[in-house]
């Protein structure tokens, strides 16, 4: 079977999967209808499939038939592809398998009447009200249709879009993160576990997560940051920037694990540089910009000079909160593991130069606009339903070994910015454009509706998240 083909295939076994593992009774819904645009992925996702018919499939074809990513290896193990698909499989077999929701009606997993906590609920079950809610309800559309653009800017900056310098060293760093056995994965999820926990919901903080969203959503959105991006550029540049970020870097990487080591060195090499750049280099004093500074007080916190030992009281702010070693789920350390990671990988501080592109250079994103969104949808989301299951997906796969394996050699290889001896592009310079383009059509909206698609038979009612597309002939 054509490698582009079997690639389509798997797209499509994955989504119809979940669509046949039901989550409202135990033996899966009756079929559903299939109207025109429902008996084909063609009809489905358009814009995935354009691309994998176009001339870009090549670039695709070359990778996967020169790394052999769908072989099985030399000792008989399966390829990573294989591997991550059996391990997708996996999961949601495993949330298939979740048993039914306290107070569901005999025979059914789900409760639909008086729904659990999300944490406790059938995750099936919650992924079929995520989708309801936010997307046949149309409760997510905005923020949804902001995704796609948001990685196409990232791709697009990466591989030179519209005759731009390409920056594949992005990807090598990348590449051999993926490799070193000082770089893992489990790193990566823990941190993000512990972001998730530290956004969720508390006793004396019932709207937390809506809370911290709209503080940042404000501080961006402050017209004075204009000016704050002005002085970053003229009184920083690129390189002053990246040599700042640097700084910061090994800054955080020193910050002690007991608590009361982590205040007092918090206040000094975090706290009081950041503010110090603000009013001695930068020129945003208080006096100048005291809305701006005192949004960024609340994030940062406001020591500077000699008022390192002061303390905080009960208005602690965000990033020390969110550092704070003695969280439950504590985001630090996995935090300095990956930029130890980094700081080994990226010599070139390639990372850095793309930080400052996509907050004050050529590729700069619509920050503001992306918060705004986000926050919205933790306003409408009174259940804490999507932190909650993603949450509890990233915790899931992390106990995975042999998917994340697979995962970090699928990365190396795919990424790998090597040129091959017989010539020609890298790997990454072949797979990098292709997603890019994928992503400006729309991929991952065209991935959302065609889980919306199946989940709810294809013809019941309206589909926000399916846009018109008009494919190639």
């Amino acid at each position: 079977m054509p490698k582009g083909k079997l690639l389509a295939v798997t797209v499509t076994f994955l989504v119809t999967w979940l669509a046949s593992c039901g989550a409202q009774d135990r033996e899966g819904p009756p079929p559903a209808p299939k109207p025109q645009r429902c008996r084909s992925l063609d009809a489905l996702a358009p814009a995935l499939m354009d691309s994998l018919k176009g001339g870009q499939s090549e670039k695709l074809r070359e990778v996967i038939e020169r790394e052999r990513l769908f072989d099985d290896k030399a000792d008989g193990s399966p390829s990573p592809v294989k591997t991550l698909l059996r391990v997708s499989i996996a999961t949601l077999s495993s949330m298939a398998a979740d048993p039914p929701e306290l107070g569901a009606a005999e025979g059914q997993l789900c409760n639909e009447a008086n729904p659990p906590a999300s944490r406790d609920s059938n995750r099936m079950c919650e992924a079929r009200r995520i989708l309801r809610v936010f997307v046949r309800e149309g409760r997510g559309i905005e923020a949804l249709q902001l995704l796609d653009p948001l990685v196409a800017r990232v791709l697009g900056y990466l591989v030179g879009a519209s005759g731009g310098e390409p920056h594949y060293e992005v990807a090598a760093v990348l590449a051999t993160s993926c490799t070193k056995p000082y770089c893992r994965t489990e790193d990566t999820l823990d941190m993000a576990v512990g972001i998730l926990s530290f956004l969720e919901p508390t006793v004396e903080q019932p709207r937390r997560t809506f809370e911290v969203l709209q503080a940042l959503t404000e501080l961006v959105q402050d017209p004075a940051m204009g000016s704050l991006s002005k002085s970053v550029r003229e009184q920083m540049g690129e390189d002053g920037f990246v040599a700042f970020a640097n700084l910061l870097r090994d800054n955080l990487m020193e910050l002690p694990d007991d608590p009361e080591g982590f205040e007092r060195k918090y206040h000094m090499d975090i706290e009081v540089r950041i503010n110090d750049l603000l009013t001695r280099t930068l020129g945003i004093t208080r006096e100048g910009f005291p809305e701006l500074r005192a949004k960024l007080d609340k994030a940062l916190g406001a020591h500077e000079g000699d008022e390192v030992l002061l303390p905080h009281g009960s208005q602690r702010p965000v990033l020390m909160d969110l550092l704070d070693p003695a969280r439950p789920e504590p985001v630090l350390v996995p935090l300095q593991k990956q930029l130890d990671c980094l700081r080994k990988t990226d010599l070139s501080s390639a990372l850095p130069h793309l930080l400052y592109a996509l907050s004050f250079g050529e590729a700069a994103l619509k920050l503001s606009e992306i918060l705004a969104s986000v926050t919205r949808l933790a306003e409408l989301d009174e259940r804490v339903s999507l932190l909650t299951f993603f949450k509890r997906t990233l915790v899931m796969i992390r106990l995975d070994e042999e998917g994340t394996s697979a995962a970090r050699e699928l990365c190396s290889r795919a990424l790998d910015t090597g040129l091959p001896a017989e010539g020609g592009l890298s790997n990454a310079e072949l797979v990098m454009p292709v997603l890019a383009d994928m992503f400006a059509g729309g991929v991952l909206g065209e991935v959302v509706c065609v889980i919306d698609s199946l989940l709810f038979g294809c013809a019941s009612g309206p589909q926000p998240a399916c846009a018109v597309r008009v494919t190639h002939p």
